[in-house]
């Protein structure tokens, strides 16, 4: 058995050789190249003082002790006089995604006498080698504008949810709806980025379909919507219905998003009612953008509180950016203090922003304007 282990460890095709070759290959950043050179080196360390590999025990204990490396699981299977872990297993696929799940042959000394990574992990790390999506059920696509994720369940849009506010941005990645979605109202929708650190920076694609049931109640918490904070996304082709939906937040709040930063909102509909209490800035589809264009949507729903407005509550473009509000349509009642059809507050120190072709059937198109700024209306 030593033999084995040895050659498995320092031979020609030994783990010593594919360890430095991992090493060699992977670049600092991520999340997975973090996990891959921490493994590398306590395969080292142990073997360069003691000559032997390190225990389950004394691997499992070097993982876990990583700041930078969180939510470890081992998980171990007897195959005969060895035992096989597997570290990156699926069961954590809601909390940590891994692109490699380690398999390791331990011996009955529990000495780690072989380590192969296997590639569990394609389209950014999140679909599994069965085929799923977020560890459900199966599901199609790459990740791509041409061939997006494909969300058709309420478990899979909760599982992007809870993946987002564990800090994976899906940065450039695609998602589209395949059919119109109903959530259980019966509890607090989680919104899909909790702040800008946990935020969404992938695109979504509605395709047109609806999603029924949003429901949140929790006055004390901003960033509320189907997207709570977004930054460089692109959400498209979506409605919010008012069937069993109903929004009441603290502030900063959208049935879209509650707020967008150098992003884009194309045609979305809003048709349920959306309130904040104790905070400002709401809208019928987005609480605050900053640096966005929103273009071809429709409020229909009631939207109440300080700084509201049917389509954005407030407009911001930092540092030479600039907004853009084009052809968008208010019929809902706005109601509270500082109130409009189309963007209630607008504030552009050093940009410049643009209504243009907007309507609304009640109140004016913008309410206030935070000097200096840089703001045209067209019809």
């Amino acid at each position: 058995m030593a033999g084995v282990a040895f050659s498995f460890i320092i031979g020609e095709h030994g783990i010593f050789k594919y360890a430095n070759l991992a090493k060699e290959q992977t670049n600092k950043e991520t999340a997975t190249e973090k996990m891959n050179l921490k493994i590398v080196d306590i395969q080292m360390e142990k073997y360069s003082k003691e000559q032997r590999m390190p225990t389950l025990q004394e691997f499992s204990d070097a993982l876990c002790e990583d700041s930078e490396i969180e939510y470890v699981e081992l998980q171990s299977k007897k195959l005969g006089s060895l035992s096989k872990i597997n570290v990156g297993d699926a069961s954590s696929i809601f909390t940590k995604l891994k692109e490699y799940s380690y398999e390791f042959e331990i011996n009955t000394s529990l000495q780690i006498v072989s380590i192969n990574p296997i590639k569990t992990t394609v389209d950014g790390g999140i679909r599994e080698n069965d085929g799923t999506l977020f560890g459900i059920q199966a599901t199609k696509g790459q990740g791509t504008q041409q061939n997006p994720y494909i969300i058709e369940t309420e478990d899979q849009l909760l599982a992007l949810s809870d993946l987002v506010n564990e800090g994976r941005s899906f940065e450039e990645k695609w998602f589209a709806l395949g059919n119109d979605i109903i959530l259980d109202n019966s509890k607090n929708w989680k919104p899909i980025g909790n702040s800008q650190t946990n935020c969404f920076k992938g695109n979504f694609d509605g395709r047109n379909h609806v999603i029924k049931g949003l429901y949140y109640n929790d006055t004390t918490t901003q960033y509320v919507g189907l997207f709570g904070f977004a930054i460089g996304s692109n959400i498209k082709n979506l409605t919010i219905s008012s069937e069993n939906s109903s929004i009441n937040a603290g502030g900063v709040t959208g049935a879209v998003v509650g707020r967008i930063d150098n992003g884009t909102i194309e045609n979305c509909t809003n048709e349920t009612s959306v309130t904040i209490n104790g905070g400002d800035s709401v809208g019928g589809i987005a609480g605050i953008i900053t640096s966005c264009t929103v273009k071809n949507c429709t409020n229909i729903g009631n939207i109440t509180g300080r700084i509201s407005a049917g389509i954005v509550g407030y407009i911001t473009a930092m540092d030479n950016g600039y907004c853009e509000i084009l052809n968008c349509k208010n019929t809902g009642n706005i109601l509270g203090t500082q109130t409009a059809g189309i963007a209630s507050r607008v504030f552009n120190p050093s940009g410049r922003v643009l209504i243009k072709g907007c309507t609304t059937t009640m109140l004016s198109i913008y309410s206030s304007v935070v000097t200096p700024t840089d703001l045209t209306v067209e019809d």
